[in-house]
């Protein structure tokens, strides 16, 4: 009498030739192991690919010129990209577009002109989710705020004006120092 061991994912038992084809539950666990292993492949290949994976999303866009005669929450259009790492922040309009559920991260920086002031917002979906606000009579004035969002595949994020909140006219905004960026934290 032929006695076999078979030990994989469903634990171990000892086949013998007339209680069990023995080459029929071979091949079962065979099958079951290259699944396995052609599932853990094509995970080294997403960690390791050259391309963006759909995890790594990451933007980072700074305003290319002085801005002024801002309107009533009026979008702030960051068009000069720096990083754009999955391609979901578009810089025509302004506004980061995720197609991936997860927690983002996301900053603004905003540098106001001498005797100038601004309030902006960031916002999902047009709900507030934080202000940055910058004056000072002499010199340059500096905002800053970042956010945690949990986000859904849909959502659209960007910065505008907080209402009526800033001077309305003349140039307002400095390009140099005014970022906007943000980054997937982790996927859901």
């Amino acid at each position: 009498m032929r006695l076999i061991l078979l030990i994989g994912i469903l634990g171990f038992s000892i086949c013998e030739d007339e209680d069990f084809d023995c080459r029929k539950g071979y091949k079962y666990l065979m099958d079951k192991v290259r699944s396995l292993e052609d599932q853990v492949k094509n995970l080294k290949k997403r960690e390791l690919s050259p391309g963006s994976p759909p995890e790594q999303i990451a933007f980072s866009a700074r305003l290319s010129t002085t801005i002024g005669d801002l309107g009533k929450s009026q979008s702030i259009v960051f068009d000069q990209v720096i990083t754009n790492v999955g391609g979901r922040y578009n810089n025509k309009t302004g506004v980061f577009y995720c197609d991936m559920s997860g927690t983002y991260v996301f900053n603004i920086h905003i540098l106001a002109l001498p005797h100038k002031w601004v309030q902006v917002e960031l916002v999902k979906n047009g709900q507030n989710y934080a202000h940055v606000y910058a004056f000072d009579d002499n010199h340059y004035a500096t905002g800053s705020n970042s956010v945690i969002l949990d986000l859904v595949t849909g959502d659209s994020v960007w910065v505008r004006t907080y209402d009526l909140s800033h001077d309305t006219s003349g140039f307002i905004i400095d390009y140099l120092f005014t970022t906007f960026s943000g980054f997937l934290l982790y996927p859901k």
